[in-house]
């Protein structure tokens, strides 16, 4: 399976429990948690992520690859072509305990932190936006009132426009009043074309 671009070996292992030699060099595997699902191969003692012909895995360049790699796979006798002793394996195990602690208090005080930071900006976060919620309130107040301004502002204009057209028609009515009355005055008096009664 060398030089093969593969990335994931999870579960590609699991039937085949005869297996006794894997090599998996120059593939794209990089990461940690594809070493312990080759566990399940009890029979496996020759390992290889890495050899001369086809290169390396990427994960061979990780610190703590060899002893991550012998503590999860136990029953490795050639790791690389690298023959790993019972002592290599001890120091190992022994290495990788120690960090695993290590590790574990580091989580525990990243989640702190975490949790820290998630209250910091929550904290952060709620006071603009009731800040936000009460200048919402004071807009929908104002707004409110420039409705009712405007309500008041309409009905005076319309009141005003009554008034006008009002006026303007008794202007009209007096102005024609006041020229019928002048045609009247100037109007001259029909003469009596009748022919004079006989004595």
């Amino acid at each position: 399976l060398a030089s093969n671009s593969i990335s994931r070996i999870r579960g590609c292992f699991d039937k085949n429990l005869e297996l006794e030699e894997l090599n998996l060099a120059g593939n794209k595997i990089s990461s940690f948690r594809e070493i312990p699902c080759l566990n399940v191969l009890p029979k496996l003692y020759k390992l290889f992520f890495a050899d001369p012909t086809y290169g390396d895995n990427p994960i061979t360049l990780m610190m703590n690859y060899q002893t991550f790699t012998l503590c999860h796979v136990r029953s490795v006798i050639y790791l690389d072509y690298i023959i790993v002793t019972n002592e290599q394996r001890a120091v190992a195990e022994s290495t990788y305990a120690k960090k695993r602690v290590f590790y574990s208090m580091r989580l525990q005080t990243m989640e702190r932190t975490l949790d820290y930071l998630k209250a910091e900006a929550f904290a952060l976060i709620a006071g603009p936006m009731k800040e936000a919620e009460a200048a919402i309130v004071r807009l929908e107040a104002s707004l409110q009132e420039w409705q009712l301004e405007l309500t008041k502002a309409e009905g005076y204009a319309n009141y005003e426009i009554n008034i006008a057209a009002d006026r303007s028609r008794t202007t009209e009515i007096v102005s024609k009043r006041r020229y019928s009355a002048a045609i009247g005055r100037y109007r001259p008096k029909k003469r009596d074309l009748s022919p004079p009664a006989r004595a």
